[in-house]
Parts: C-alpha cells; sequence; structure tokens
C-alpha cells in the first residue's frame, strides 16, 4: 500500500499557468507518521519545510528545521534536524 501518491500536473495559480506536484498523503491517522519535504533548488537560499497533518487541530503544520551541522557521528546516529512548527493552516480555514 502506499502511503503517499505523487502526480504533476498544471495549474492556473494568480492568472499564471504553473507546474504542480500533488503530494497526496493517505491515511496519515496510522502508525506511520507521514509527511512531505519541499526542497528549492535555486540560486537563492531557502530553508526545507517539512509538511505533516495533524489530525486533533484538524490542519496541516509546517515545520522548518533549525541544526544543520552535522559531525560524523550524528550521522551514524541519526540526524536531529530538531524540526519546530513554524506555521498552522487549518483544513478548512479559507473564507472566500
Amino acid at each position: 500500500m502506499k502511503h503517499i501518491i505523487c502526480k504533476i500536473y498544471q495549474q492556473i495559480i494568480n492568472k499564471k499557468r504553473v507546474e504542480v506536484i500533488k503530494a497526496e498523503i493517505v491515511y496519515p491517522d496510522d502508525e506511520l507518521n507521514k509527511g512531505v519535504l519541499v526542497s528549492l533548488s535555486h540560486v537563492r537560499a531557502a530553508d526545507d519545510i517539512l509538511i505533516t497533518y495533524d489530525l486533533e487541530r484538524d490542519g496541516y503544520v509546517i515545520h522548518q528545521a533549525s541544526n544543520f551541522e552535522f559531525t560524523e557521528k550524528d550521522i551514524e546516529q541519526g540526524i536531529d534536524e530538531d524540526w519546530q512548527e513554524v506555521a498552522f493552516i487549518k483544513a478548512w480555514g479559507r473564507e472566500v
């Protein structure tokens, strides 16, 4: 069973055609913690963000890491990037 389904398609956003990657998190309430890591490959520097779903608050949580320097020992034992919540977006919060 797949836990994250990805598709690429085009969408109109702010009157511009944009190529979009859709990442569907399938049943985030099972025993696996699931998330989507978003990275930017560009000359501009940007931290990665991690998007997860919080079932108790019914919305998306945006996390950013704060730890970016690792020793070889850290890598062997598992890297802790100290992901912290920086934003919360309600699942049904947008008003039109």
